[in-house]
């Protein structure tokens, strides 16, 4: 089993992936279940994530974003 910090890395990354370029607050994803929001942004970064610090929230660049499989999970 995932430790925390990991589920919470994957979390947000399934949430920016989501939000397909378009910015999302740390607070959304607080209220998405990720605690330390910010942390498990850092995470993806320090995985080589492409991440956008811009007014109103963080969003995946829009390069880095894969598509999507077909069945996923909620």
């Amino acid at each position: 089993m995932a430790d925390t910090y990991t589920r919470r890395r994957e979390l947000a990354r399934t949430v920016l992936r989501h939000a397909q370029g378009k910015p999302v607050t740390y607070a959304e994803l607080a209220r998405g279940g990720i605690d330390n929001p910010a942390q498990a942004v850092y995470g993806l970064e320090l995985q080589g994530e492409a991440v956008m610090h811009i007014a109103g929230g963080v969003a995946l660049a829009p390069g880095s974003i894969a598509p999507l499989p077909e069945s996923a999970p909620d």
